[in-house]
């Protein structure tokens, strides 16, 4: 098996890990609430209300058509997954970290792609608030297409350490 393969596989056994905790979450979230409840779980915190997200991340793009829409997250969707793919076979970086990111982030992006094509909007339910601020209801695939990305991003912005020289010895 070659190492673009052995990699393409690591990549996407966390993809469907991620795609399987994501929906089966909000299986249980539709199971268990109705649209729009708010089920307070820590006070002050965390609440669960389910909701339906037909736009892209905070709402965005909601008030266009629906064909709009739907043409755009597919090609959103189906441009993320050549660069990933792309990335696993023409970069050196494929390292655990790496795969664990771009897997994690394809996971997420398949998650709320299967809400797309089942609902024709991604179901949402978890719901932070802090001291009167309130951050928009997401789900788990949210999380991890936020977590993805801080897992390839932040070793790109933090500094290498280099090695240290090694020592020579004059005989």
């Amino acid at each position: 098996m070659s190492p673009a393969s052995k990699s393409l596989g690591t990549a996407l056994c966390w993809t469907a890990l991620w795609v399987c905790l994501d929906q089966t979450t909000k299986r249980v979230a539709l199971e268990f609430l109705d649209e729009y409840s708010h089920k307070e779980i820590i006070q002050g915190f965390l609440s669960f209300s389910l909701t339906f997200n037909p736009g892209g991340a905070f709402g965005i793009f909601s008030t266009y058509s629906e064909t709009f829409r739907n043409a755009l997250f597919l090609i959103s969707a189906l441009v993320a997954l050549g660069v990933t793919m792309g990335w696993i076979f023409l970069t050196k970086r494929q390292d655990h970290l790496t795969l664990l990111g771009v897997g994690t982030i394809l996971g997420g992006a398949l998650g709320n792609g299967l809400d797309r094509f089942y609902f024709g909007a991604v179901v949402d339910f978890i719901d932070i608030h802090v001291n009167g601020y309130h951050w928009p209801t997401f789900n788990v695939a949210d999380v991890a297409i936020t977590l993805g990305a801080l897992i390839l991003f932040v070793p790109a912005f933090t500094p290498k350490h280099k090695e240290a020289p090694a020592c020579t010895q004059k005989s």
